[in-house]
């Protein structure tokens, strides 16, 4: 791509800012400080993605005497993150999908899963026939891996809570729902070689084996608790040493949001697809009952390693620019469980009001369903 690097915005708080970074700054522009508030000037940083490209203008740096940025829009900034380390990230007042003009749907919101400190903004496509949903600004590829130390995902599995969970789950309305997407709606497909992209643990992977499936993992980050039994392969899935066209399935659970190129993704995932395979990605929905009902609560935002929120509209867009035929999306309302009691949590439902939403709550999830 050509033009001129993106440049960022530094953002911190006393020791949040990195003095090594401080100091490259200040030889490059010794009388940035001044008395009355902030001077400006320019890092330039690389670019991170090809498919989901930034806005052509540069940013600027904000910073007064005691390391606070100014408010302001630039399309790259610094957030504090983990002790005394720096998050880089880049505006996207854009789509990227559609490159329409994005408006302000949250703002400020903060992580509640983890606790990443910052304050973080999601925009909305204002193109109705989109309507995607993303993080503004943008943390970059290479700072992703700050926003998961705490991820839940890293811990070992809790076995006795999760065998309650499906027990209660048995006697409520959402159980064959719940069932299809434990199977990855592959319950009316022979079994074969299966291959799960961000796969965790790979506790997933244990039903599927059950089910007759020769199974495989691939997770990127090397702190994952394995589950026994589970082979996992640790590292980049455009790097790793599969075969193309050498799975009967590919499947991704709740994996597209968390990623900064979705068609990019989606296109590998294609490549080891035998023919007449068929790959499965399971994504929040934000059409679904549960962000009508908890708005800038709903567990399905996630900021920041939500970079997208898909609807069915914008997800089949993925799709077809990622080379996917035969392209079907369904809905699913049985992750409505942990919606409700996030909601709860967060003091927008009484508990009874809870466990009814479960009860009723529909389309809490996109499911693609394609063929290479």
């Amino acid at each position: 791509m050509g033009g001129q690097p993106p440049h960022c915005l530094l953002h911190g708080h006393g020791s949040g800012v990195m003095p090594r970074m401080l100091g490259q700054i200040q030889e490059k522009n010794s009388g940035m400080f001044h008395p009355g508030g902030s001077e400006h000037t320019q890092v330039p940083i690389p670019r991170s993605n090809k498919l989901f490209p930034p806005p052509p203008h540069n940013p600027i740096i904000l910073l007064n005497r005691n390391f606070s940025a100014r408010l302001a829009t630039p399309p790259c900034r610094y957030f504090p993150c983990m002790s005394s380390h720096l998050i880089r990230a880049r505006d996207y007042p854009r789509c990227p999908l559609c490159q329409r003009e994005g408006r302000w749907l949250y703002r400020n919101l903060t992580d509640r899963l983890c606790g990443v400190p910052g304050h973080w903004n999601i925009r909305q496509c204002t193109n109705t026939d989109c309507e995607l949903l993303w993080l503004d600004p943008m943390p970059l590829e290479e700072e992703l891996p700050r926003l998961y130390e705490d991820y839940y995902t890293h811990a070992p599995d809790t076995a006795p809570p999760r065998r309650l969970y499906h027990l209660f789950l048995r006697f409520t309305p959402i159980h064959r729902q719940r069932q299809r997407l434990d199977a990855f709606y592959l319950e009316d497909h022979p079994p074969g070689r299966l291959l799960e992209v961000g796969c965790g643990s790979g506790q997933r992977l244990t039903h599927l084996q059950r089910l007759g499936w020769q199974v495989q993992g691939q997770e990127i980050d090397s702190r994952i608790h394995a589950t026994p039994g589970i082979p996992i392969h640790i590292g980049p899935l455009d790097t790793a040493p599969f075969v193309p066209q050498s799975f009967d399935a590919v499947a991704l659970n709740h994996v597209i949001e968390h990623v900064p190129d979705p068609i990019a993704l989606l296109a590998t995932c294609r490549r080891f697809l035998r023919p007449g395979g068929r790959l499965v990605a399971i994504t929040p929905n934000s059409d679904g009952d549960g962000h009508r009902a908890f708005g800038p609560d709903w567990l399905g935002l996630d900021p920041p390693r939500h970079l997208h929120v898909f609807n069915p509209r914008n997800l089949r867009v993925v799709a077809e620019r990622a080379g996917l035929r035969d392209i079907v999306i369904e809905t699913n309302g049985a992750r409505s469980v942990g919606v409700a009691l996030a909601g709860y949590r967060h003091k927008r439902f009484r508990k009874l009001r809870a466990v009814l939403f479960q009860l009723r709550a529909r389309a809490e999830v996109c499911v693609l369903q394609a063929t290479p």
